[in-house]
């Protein structure tokens, strides 16, 4: 009973007051709420529309198609050989040794496609090998750098005590190059 017993006063406060304490909470916490709620909105709609995009998008060739292999002949070693020389040439490197027909050349793999490991060295500066690398990349064919090494050249005119050494600046490259070869084998020369 007390309840429904309030004073004027306290009603006609309760009046004013509960008005502006609601109007206090729509302007402080909904107004806010609703301009991230228009913001997450336009950000959906955003992404919806790059998701379309994307969707209508044609998928990208395949791995293959861009770089294509080589088809495994007998002048193939050579032809590759007579490639990596001239990269290293245009790098400024020096190509040391290149087995480019190692022994355990993917024997027993089946499919269209098989890689086949080549071993090189090459020595030059470190921006000459890095040049030489992004050639390699570069080079029209499907291949991968599988493994390097790098270690300071020590120069050939070099002996014990004479000032010359790995301070000369040289770095000698040990890089496994996988290039890859289809299968259909035709002898031409």
């Amino acid at each position: 009973m007390s309840l429904l017993t309030i004073k004027p006063e306290t009603q006609q406060k309760l009046a004013v007051f509960v008005p502006i304490i609601a109007l206090g909470v729509s302007l402080f916490v909904v107004w806010p709420a609703w301009g991230r709620y228009s913001d997450l909105n336009q950000s959906i709609d955003r992404n919806r529309r790059e998701l379309a995009d994307l969707k209508a998008t044609p998928p990208p060739p395949k791995l293959l198609a861009g770089k294509p292999t080589e088809t495994d002949t007998v002048s193939e070693p050579s032809e590759f050989l007579g490639m990596l020389k001239r990269l290293a040439t245009a790098s400024g490197c020096e190509l040391t040794t290149a087995d480019v027909t190692p022994r355990e050349a993917a024997k027993g793999e089946s499919g269209p496609v098989r890689a086949v490991p080549s071993k090189l060295e090459i020595v030059g500066e470190y921006r000459q090998i890095r040049s030489f690398l992004w050639q390699l990349e570069h080079a029209g064919r499907l291949l991968a750098v599988a493994d390097i090494a790098l270690s300071p050249a020590v120069p050939q005119a070099a002996t014990p005590g004479s000032g010359a050494g790995p301070s000369s600046g040289g770095v000698r490259a040990s890089i496994t190059v996988e290039r890859y070869l289809s299968s259909k084998r035709s002898d031409k020369s």
